[in-house]
C-alpha cells in the first residue's frame, strides 16, 4: 500500500486546514469499507476558522455544500467554487467516528492583492 506521506495534500489557507485522500491504513484503523469516500482532515490550525467552527483532525469530509467528495480533488474543486462566490456559509458533511455531522463554517475571506 502507498504510504500516507506520499498522498497529495489539499491545503485551504482561508479556513486553515489540510486534508488528504484515504489510505489503506486509514480504512483499517477506522474500519471503513471500500465504499467509504471523502477527504481525511490531516491538520487543523489551532484558533483557525475551521477549528473555531468545529472541524477536527481525523474528520472525513464527505460533502461540501451538498456535493459529494470522493477525495481531495473533489474537495479542492468544491472549495474553489465556494471561494469564487465568497459564500457566507459553507456546509460540510463530516464522518466523525461512528457519527455523521453537519458543520456550518463561516469564513472570513481574505482580500487578494
Amino acid at each position: 500500500p502507498k504510504p500516507e506521506k506520499e498522498f497529495k495534500i489539499y491545503e485551504n489557507f482561508d479556513l486553515e486546514f489540510k486534508a488528504r485522500d484515504i489510505s489503506y491504513f486509514d480504512r483499517i484503523r477506522n474500519r471503513w469499507g471500500p465504499d467509504e469516500t471523502g477527504a481525511l482532515v490531516s491538520q487543523v490550525e489551532r484558533g483557525g476558522w475551521a477549528a473555531v467552527d468545529g472541524l477536527s483532525e481525523g474528520d472525513l469530509i464527505q460533502e461540501v455544500d451538498g456535493r459529494k467528495v470522493a477525495g481531495t480533488r473533489d474537495l479542492e474543486s468544491g472549495m474553489k467554487a465556494i471561494a469564487e462566490k465568497k459564500s457566507r456559509h459553507i456546509v460540510l458533511l463530516v464522518k466523525r467516528g461512528i457519527h455523521n455531522v453537519f458543520l456550518e463554517l463561516e469564513p472570513a475571506w481574505k482580500e487578494k492583492p
